[in-house]
């Protein structure tokens, strides 16, 4: 992976200790949980898809994965453990 970017509805203090295993090249967006007006408002997949060469979604809440199955045409598929990379169709 080039350009990563992790999103998530997870705990951000889980990533925030996580972080400094993470290469810099490694981008988060992080969301509250359940907050799906605000997922609505700041999760933009078209643009992440132009601006990062993967987008990995890191321990969802199954909420937030059928909100984005509910959005974009997507498919996914389960990279390991609790982390699933999406494309856009």
């Amino acid at each position: 992976m080039t350009k990563p970017i992790v999103i998530s509805d997870n705990t951000p203090s889980f990533f925030l200790a996580l972080s400094y295993l993470v290469n810099d090249r490694v981008k988060f967006q992080l969301f509250q949980n359940r907050d799906v007006e605000s997922w609505r408002q700041k999760l933009n997949l078209k643009e992440l898809a132009q601006n990062y060469s993967n987008i990995i979604v890191a321990h969802p809440q199954e909420n937030f994965v059928n909100f984005l199955n509910e959005q974009y045409p997507i498919r996914t598929e389960k990279l390991a453990g609790a982390l699933i990379e999406i494309k856009l169709q």
